[in-house]
């Protein structure tokens, strides 16, 4: 099936097909084009730095956001990589109330949507400490909310095996984050916030010693405590350095887990669904967790209500007819 372009502009392709593929079709040439316009703006911006470059900047990541689908950006080929590139110093070089700046983050929100991008982006691209530098010049709580909101598509599963230099600097932004927002009754940011630094601390020895090691954890687990499943979650990573969450919240925790199953499976939040599942499934090295889970009493009933549920029968139904057609 060869990419097509729609009415309004945006540009579809077959699963399999993506920029440097099906070089002759008309619609990833001008995939393609819109691609090296970008690296030719941003260069451009770079060395010039005018109003003229900038506003061309701007209007290339908007158009590469909004007309482009993300299975079309293939981090293995060279256009692709060069767009990561560019896209990564450009965005260092941007004032933080610059529009283009936030074209630019809309750019990477739209990349991040294609799983195998992400994780170029995270590992290869290093845009997480890019990131960093960002959110700790942005003011404003509608651009520090769109900063945690890719931070945290970015980094579910990230992997850090050393002591990165940016890191001691997020943890601190998270927490400050954490604090600020509850104090001024902003759960929303609080939740990215927090769950940013799930993310970061799960699995993650390196991130985890330089938490406990800068933050009061006692002050910390009060903040959170009305966070719901998110502060269960992190008590329970906690836990493993700490003290062991009593019977009574791990109960909470797995009992919330299976509504976020479901509000995941309704809105489609297929990597916060996978990171969720991965952290049950990996609770068998958790003995507190793994006895809660063997002893839970409304297990059979909350699966059932699971498979019940009208919208995630739907979205089963839809997902093993895509997965048929694609192995027919």
């Amino acid at each position: 099936m060869a990419p097509t372009k729609h009415a309004n502009g945006s540009v579809t392709a077959a699963a399999l097909t993506t920029l440097g593929e099906s070089a002759n079709d008309s619609a990833t040439q001008q995939a393609l084009s819109y691609v090296r316009d970008f690296c030719t703006h941003a260069t451009n911006y770079r060395n010039q730095q005018t109003i003229e470059s900038l506003a061309l900047l701007n209007r290339s990541a908007s158009l590469l956001s909004t007309t482009v689908q993300p299975q079309l950006f293939n981090p293995l080929q060279l256009e692709t990589s060069k767009l990561f590139i560019d896209l990564h110093a450009v965005m260092g070089n941007l004032a933080a109330d610059s529009d283009a700046l936030w074209a630019c983050v809309a750019l990477l929100q739209h990349l991040s949507r294609n799983l195998t991008a992400r994780r170029a982006l995270v590992q290869d691209f290093r845009f997480v400490p890019l990131l960093s530098f960002v959110l700790k010049r942005s003011h404003g709580q509608e651009k520090i909310q769109k900063l945690l909101t890719l931070m945290q598509d970015l980094t579910y599963g990230i992997q850090i095996s050393w002591e990165e230099p940016y890191l001691i600097v997020l943890l601190e932004q998270l927490v400050n984050l954490i604090y600020q927002a509850t104090e001024d009754s902003e759960d929303s940011l609080a939740q990215l916030a927090l769950s940013v630094l799930i993310n970061l601390c799960y699995k993650n020895f390196v991130v985890m010693f330089l938490f406990l090691r800068s933050v009061n954890i006692s002050n910390f687990t009060k903040r959170i405590q009305s966070f719901g499943m998110l502060a269960s979650k992190m008590l329970i990573i906690l836990s493993e350095d700490t003290h062991a969450p009593n019977q009574k919240d791990l109960e909470l925790f797995i009992r919330s887990m299976f509504a976020t199953v479901e509000e995941c499976i309704k809105s489609w939040n297929v990597p916060y669904l996978q990171h969720l599942i991965e952290f049950l499934l990996d609770s068998k090295s958790h003995s507190c967790l793994h006895r809660s889970m063997l002893s839970y009493t409304h297990y059979c009933e909350d699966v059932e209500r699971l498979l019940n549920s009208p919208v995630v029968s739907r979205k089963m139904q839809k997902s093993t007819f895509l997965n048929n057609s694609i192995h027919a």
